[in-house]
């Protein structure tokens, strides 16, 4: 009974049932290409992070001596760990303006730098 109802719907209204299956043909397209820009996005993600080194984990402390760093680096489970110096500076001719200044030494295992350009 319901599907005979349908059927007569779908024949009276034959626009509306297109523009329908328009919509649902678009909505897996864009689930389609949505999907597959993402599982193309995880290897290239993994190449970036170990190409420069990039640390799984960040911690900012704002004293510690030296030695912690060992002590991190000795913890189960720990790959690399390296201490650096950061500090924030106001631009001198930019009121408002902050910048982060991070020593990063040239033989560093984490957070290597990359110069595309100059």
């Amino acid at each position: 009974m319901l599907a005979r109802k349908a059927l007569r719907d779908l024949a009276r209204h034959p626009g509306q049932a297109a523009m329908l299956v328009a919509v649902f043909a678009l909505g897996v397209g864009v689930f389609v290409g949505v999907r597959s820009s993402f599982v193309g996005l995880v290897p290239a993600t993994d190449a970036l992070y170990e190409r420069l080194g990039l640390p799984d984990l960040v911690v900012r402390v704002t004293f510690a001596p030296a030695s912690v760093v060992d002590d991190v680096a000795d913890l189960p489970g720990v790959a690399a760990a390296e201490g650096r110096v950061a500090f924030d500076a106001s631009a001198v001719d930019h009121p408002g303006v902050t910048v982060r200044v991070m020593g990063v030494a040239t033989d560093a295992l984490l957070g290597r730098l990359e110069v595309a350009q100059g």
